[in-house]
């Protein structure tokens, strides 16, 4: 339950393909990844790649109107899935035009109508702060 208190904004589920690079303004790309929700404050990453709390990193991802890169840090570290793939918490450092085009495209998610095989009744809202 602490984790719920400290969100600061909602998340809005998603599963959308990344990018993540070293450096938060340039450095190489380290590994394509999947976004799986995120919000204005941060997001949840999926990687086989290792990130490491210190290190600054920032992902590329398909805003609709072209890519939005989004330096972060990881701030929580997930299990390892059958995949080998690590769930990663990162939180945003975002300037002005980043954040806006950030708040375009959840506007977007939101709206979305819900995927063919999703039932959003069926998600508990332990889903809905976790996805």
């Amino acid at each position: 339950m602490a984790d719920i208190a400290r969100r600061s904004h909602s998340r809005v589920h998603c599963d959308r393909p990344v990018e993540v690079f070293h450096g938060a303004a340039t450095g190489a790309k380290l590994a394509d990844g999947r976004l799986l929700n995120m919000s204005l404050s941060g997001a949840y990453l999926s990687l086989a790649a290792e990130l490491k709390r210190t290190t600054p990193y920032r992902l590329r991802v398909d805003a609709g109107d072209g890519p939005l890169e989004m330096p972060f840090r990881v701030v929580r570290e997930g299990a390892r899935g059958k995949d080998g793939r690590r769930g990663y918490g990162v939180v945003f450092n975002l300037t002005a035009e980043p954040e806006r085009r950030l708040r375009r495209l959840l506007d977007q998610l939101r709206r979305r109508p819900p995927d063919a095989g999703e039932d959003r009744r069926e998600r508990t809202l332990r889903d809905y702060w976790t996805l």
